[in-house]
């Protein structure tokens, strides 16, 4: 069973710092992606969810939710990434965000390639 640990995560403000400064972007209806070559041999996960874009905390909850699963399954190349919801991300169902995500997830792999 794959876990999402604290080592996949990104915690401190410095890891968000860097990746914010040697961004890569990609861009989807609900997110955008920054990411970066990690400094680890797996990739991690931030994620922005700001109240401002997504108002109801249960909705932030769902989001990061979804996200974390749909990482969790998948063997991705040593990046950090940043994912950042934009307003509205919550007005998706939870099958378009898999969707979204899965895109995502194929196009980091082909990025690495």
């Amino acid at each position: 069973m794959k876990t999402f640990t604290k080592t996949k995560r990104l915690l401190c403000k410095a890891d968000f710092d860097y990746v914010f400064k040697h961004a890569n972007k990609i861009h989807c209806p609900p997110f955008i992606i920054l990411y970066c070559k990690g400094q680890t041999n797996f990739a991690r996960l931030g994620l922005v969810i700001g109240k401002k874009n997504v108002n109801k905390a249960w909705q932030r909850n769902r989001i990061r939710r979804i996200i974390r699963e749909s990482f969790r399954q998948q063997q991705l190349p040593s990046y950090d990434i940043v994912l950042i919801a934009k307003r509205g991300a919550d007005n998706y169902a939870n099958q378009a965000i898999f969707k979204y995500l899965g895109t995502i997830w194929s196009r980091l792999n082909a990025v690495h390639d």
